[in-house]
Order: C-alpha cells, then structure tokens, then sequence
C-alpha cells in the first residue's frame, strides 16, 4: 500500500488576484513524487463542501498509480 496522506499535510493556499480582486484558494496536494501526471478533483456545491471530503478515498489508489493529486476547493 502507498503513503498515507493527511488533510493537514497536504494542504495550502495561493492568492489569485485579477485588478482589485482577490481569491485566496485552498487545495491539498497529494504528490507520490514519481512524476507522473496530474488529476485534479473539483467538488460539487452545498454547506460544508469540500474536495477532502469529498475525494479523499481516491487519493491512495490514483497516488499508488503514480498521479499527482489535487483536490481543489472553490472560493466561498
């Protein structure tokens, strides 16, 4: 079985700024560090949503493929 990945441990931000807007956007990254291509998850609507919450049992089995993961949440 591949490593084991975390909410926590993989989490971070980027700022996404266009003119005198501004998004700061959260999105975990689960890379095995392989090289391989990227899958990005992006979730669905409603209070709580989250691409963690959402995504999290697919990260170990795309990872262990060889995919980098990313699982990004939508501003708001």
């Amino acid at each position: 079985m591949g490593q084991e990945y975390t909410e926590a441990g993989t989490s971070s931000t980027v700022l996404i700024a266009k003119g005198e807007q501004s998004y700061t956007v959260h999105y975990n990254d689960c890379d095995p560090g392989i090289g391989g291509e990227t899958v990005i998850m992006l979730h669905g609507s409603g209070p709580g949503a989250s691409s963690w919450a959402n995504f999290y049992l697919n990260i170990v089995p795309l990872t262990d493929a060889g995919y980098r993961v990313i699982l990004m949440d939508f501003p708001g």
